[in-house]
């Protein structure tokens, strides 16, 4: 292609006034592309915020490991300091499965095997 063509066809243009769907599909195309782009920000600010909270359950959890077996309310790894309503009971066993809380004479209580970061912030821990 010589270079004179390839000049004509840089300068060419339609005389046709732009098709106005045309136009509509750009704009919510490019919509689309910022929300896709928003929401990608919105994930990688969420994956973050993730990694951290998984962090602080690490922490907490080896804290309530340590504060757990060192409890003198701990009862061969059931916790006789709480007393669980049935409704919260059926509610940790369907998250954590059902051994999760056990019923002794009536009294439904934590495993805290299933749960150890919840000795980490018991306030009613009382060393052995």
């Amino acid at each position: 292609m010589s270079e004179q063509t390839q000049a004509h066809r840089a300068t060419i243009a339609a005389e046709v006034p732009p098709n106005p769907e045309v136009i509509e599909v750009r704009k919510v195309v490019n919509d689309v592309a910022e929300k896709v782009n928003s929401i990608g920000s919105e994930i990688a600010a969420f994956r973050e915020h993730v990694g951290v909270t998984r962090a602080l359950l690490i922490v907490l959890e080896s804290i309530g490991v340590w504060k757990c077996g060192s409890c003198k309310m701990n009862m061969n790894g059931i916790c006789g300091g709480w007393r669980l309503p049935e409704d919260l009971s059926s509610s940790l066993k369907s998250v954590a499965g059902g051994d999760a809380v056990i019923q002794q004479d009536n009294v439904y209580r934590l495993r805290v095997d299933k749960f150890p970061f919840i000795g980490a912030v018991c306030p009613i821990h009382i060393h052995r």
